[in-house]
């Protein structure tokens, strides 16, 4: 081999080997460029996420800007979980009612309404009359519970405010809300929620006693002696007199609370009324 043909493949080695070492040079070039990119990328979304996102910290934001492209799918399903959870928690905050709870509802709403075609028993020595409407109110909270059972006796209230006879007597209208029934028309819906409170309590241990202690609490003494000390300042009545006047109801609203308690131990016992509710 000539000097001349020694230099000429020396030459095409150089180039070659030149060229070659090129390749790895723009594989290089050419990663960094697109791990720069990823990386500018996911410090953008992580920015995304810190001013859409109440939950996530700061750092745990810019700590997301360094682990690479490979874990944004797993953040991205981290804020999706912790967004729904949000959403469930606002739900559950929102009072929800299903058509099942609309329809007891509006069906203890109509029993309070035909109780109240009872004429009341008018005393002569002060202005509210005996009713037996208090065994709707007693019944709402027991067998619809506390949020439901307050929730119809409001409905039944406010239908009564427009001008509905719905009251005991056939009263109703704005005006008995200014009148001497108003300390008892507005503990009506106190009273279910108190008595429903009870019932939610103790719904899976339900028995005549538990349910007659918190009517007799909640649903007599509340309601009478409250309902009837408003009725003195409405009137104006000393306090002493309208408390002591408070106890010519106790001795009805007991009998109404022991038939009411029976007929809600009676349901809440019962198999087929407990998969109703």
């Amino acid at each position: 081999m000539t000097n001349g043909q020694w230099g000429a493949q020396k030459e095409e080695g150089e180039s070659e080997r030149k060229k070659s070492s090129k390749i790895p040079k723009r594989k290089n070039q050419m990663q960094a460029k697109k791990r720069k990119q990823c990386l500018d990328g996911t410090r953008q979304h992580s920015n995304q996420l810190c001013l859409f996102s109440f939950s996530l910290p700061l750092f745990y934001c810019e700590g997301l800007s360094v682990r690479g492209c490979e874990n944004i799918e797993r953040e991205e399903e981290f804020q999706k979980r912790e967004r729904e959870r949000k959403c469930a928690r606002m739900e559950r905050a929102i009072y929800q009612m299903s058509t099942k709870n609309l329809v007891y509802t509006a069906l203890m709403t109509a029993v309070i309404c035909i109780l109240g075609l009872v004429p009341g028993i008018p005393l002569p020595f002060m202005p509210v009359p005996i009713v037996l409407q208090n065994i709707g109110i007693f019944l709402a909270g027991v067998i619809l519970g506390r949020k439901y059972g307050a929730l119809s006796v409001i409905i039944f209230l406010l239908l009564a405010a427009t001008g509905l006879p719905l009251l005991s007597g056939g009263r109703g209208g704005i005006g008995v809300f200014a009148g001497p029934s108003a300390g008892f028309l507005f503990l009506y819906p106190v009273v279910a929620y108190l008595i429903g409170l009870v019932r939610d309590r103790f719904k899976n241990h339900i028995n005549f006693f538990t349910l007659f202690i918190g009517m007799l609490v909640f649903g007599v003494l509340l309601l009478d002696i409250v309902g009837t000390i408003i009725m003195g300042f409405i009137i104006h009545m000393p306090i002493s007199k309208a408390f002591l006047l408070s106890f010519t109801f106790i001795p009805g609203d007991i009998i109404k609370a022991i038939i009411a308690s029976l007929i809600g131990t009676t349901l809440l016992n019962h198999s087929r009324f407990k998969n109703l509710i």
